[in-house]
C-alpha cells in the first residue's frame, strides 16, 4: 500500500507543468560560485580526467577569484549561475576557467550540477571553441 501511494504523489509532483510556478518556489537554491563544493567538484572531475584521459602532466590544484557573471539569463526552467575564476595548475601556471553551476541536472533531475571548461586547454572543444556552449550569451 505505501509503494501505491508513494508512486502515485511521484506521479503527480513529475505531471505539474514547469512553468506553474511550482519549481521556481520549491527549487534548491543554486550554490555561489566560491562554493567549496563546486569548486572541490570542478577539481576533482578535472583531475579524474588528467588521470583517466588526457595524461597531459597537471592538474588543477587551486582555484581562485571566483565570482559570477551572470544567473539565470533565459527563460529556461533550468536555473543557472554563470561564473569564471583563475584555476591553477599543478605546474604552476595559471589559466582562466570558465563554469556553469544548472539546477535540477544532478542524479535523477535532483540537486545541481557543475560544468566547466579551461578555453587554453579543450583540444577537442567539448564546449565549442573556447568554451562559448557554456557562456551565458
Amino acid at each position: 500500500m505505501n509503494r501505491w501511494t508513494l508512486g502515485l504523489i511521484a506521479l503527480l509532483l513529475s505531471a505539474l507543468p514547469a512553468s506553474a510556478g511550482w519549481w521556481s518556489t520549491h527549487w534548491p537554491s543554486l550554490p555561489v560560485c566560491g562554493d567549496s563544493e563546486v569548486l572541490y567538484r570542478i577539481s576533482s572531475v578535472a583531475s579524474w580526467a588528467e588521470h583517466s584521459t588526457w595524461h597531459r602532466g597537471w592538474i588543477i590544484h587551486g582555484i581562485s577569484n571566483a565570482g559570477e557573471t551572470a544567473y539565470d539569463p533565459s527563460r529556461s526552467h533550468i536555473h543557472r549561475r554563470y561564473c569564471r575564476a583563475t584555476a591553477w595548475l599543478s605546474d604552476g601556471r595559471r589559466t582562466e576557467l570558465v563554469y556553469v553551476i544548472e539546477a535540477g541536472q544532478g542524479f535523477a533531475g535532483i540537486g545541481w550540477n557543475v560544468e566547466y571548461c579551461l578555453p587554453a586547454y579543450d583540444p577537442w572543444r567539448v564546449y565549442d571553441a573556447w568554451c562559448r556552449a557554456i557562456e551565458p550569451y
